[in-house]
């Protein structure tokens, strides 16, 4: 009952329906341990409930459960259960306002052709992984306008697709002692990545490596930022000398046809440290190697 407590913080009332008997018994008894006299708990088949309601609320939020009967994990809204496509006439019948909590793992193109009149769409996560996906739909938008927020432990980075899509892209080649940026995985789950490089002055390495460099430091980009020490070229000579002055280093690759692991094997160098090392393509279709510390700003 952890979002129907927190919803009913801010809600005159919350009506709750859980299938699963347990867990509407356990749902109302904290409810009570609470003291939320605004939570009613209802045991029951929400899509039933729906039919058979004459009430009409504010909102409704919906967060379907995304495991099959043989527990594997399900990404599709059609594929959750309740299917919330197959429910949208009956829910817009008994609210103005929509609310869905979906997997991170769902695509943003989709949920919008899922989810028609989406007035905003909240990709939630921290600096290492997105958490979950938020559309609010309202069933008043005829205008087909929606906002996608990308939080990151509270930082919001709002756009429209429409501001992504007229955004003009600079691209740009590293050197030493310049920055390099990679977007949190919220930003790289909605992918303005045109509006990153105009919104902040940053050069992007290659349509489709989605890193970002700048000869000074940008702040409030959101993503992390490295100090380059060394830009290497992807070359024979260099692979095999490289160990001599890196022989520990975190390795990672974008857009660059091998692993982490084959490179690291070819270096012939060990994790740890708290040096890291880029494989990257830049503009031309060439590929170098980053190397990169700590920023300190």
């Amino acid at each position: 009952g952890i979002d129907t407590f927190h919803i009913a913080r801010k809600a005159s009332s919350v009506t709750a329906v859980e299938l699963n008997s347990d867990t509407a018994e356990a749902a109302a008894h904290n409810a009570k341990a609470l003291s939320l006299s605004n939570v009613t708990i209802l045991h029951g088949d929400s899509t039933s409930y729906l039919k058979e309601c004459d009430k009409r609320f504010d909102t409704l939020f919906i967060d379907p459960a995304r495991r099959g009967d043989a527990g594997q994990r399900l990404f599709a809204l059609s594929d959750c259960r309740p299917d919330v496509t197959a429910l949208l006439p009956d829910i817009s019948a008994h609210c103005r306002k929509l609310i869905v909590k979906a997997s991170p793992m769902l695509d943003v193109t989709h949920t919008l052709r899922e989810l028609p009149m989406t007035r905003d769409i909240y990709i939630v996560g921290n600096t290492r992984e997105c958490k979950e996906l938020v559309s609010v739909v309202d069933f008043t938008n005829d205008t087909n306008d929606v906002t996608i927020h990308a939080w990151t432990s509270g930082d919001d980075f709002s756009y429209t697709p429409s501001q992504e899509s007229e955004a003009a892209v600079e691209f740009g080649v590293p050197e030493d002692g310049w920055y390099l940026y990679e977007p949190y995985p919220a930003i790289m789950k909605c992918a303005p990545y045109k509006l990153l490089s105009s919104r902040f002055g940053v050069k992007k390495l290659h349509p489709n490596t989605h890193l970002y460099t700048s000869s000074s430091p940008v702040d409030m980009f959101p993503g992390e930022r490295w100090k380059i020490e060394r830009v290497i070229p992807f070359a024979s000579s260099e692979l095999k000398r490289f160990s001599r002055k890196y022989p520990q280093i975190n390795v990672a690759v974008r857009n660059f046809g091998w692993s982490a692991d084959k490179l690291k094997a070819k270096l012939k160098v060990k994790d740890g440290g708290d040096k890291r090392l880029i494989g990257a393509t830049i503009t031309g279709d060439i590929k170098i190697m980053l190397v990169l510390c700590k920023d300190e700003h």
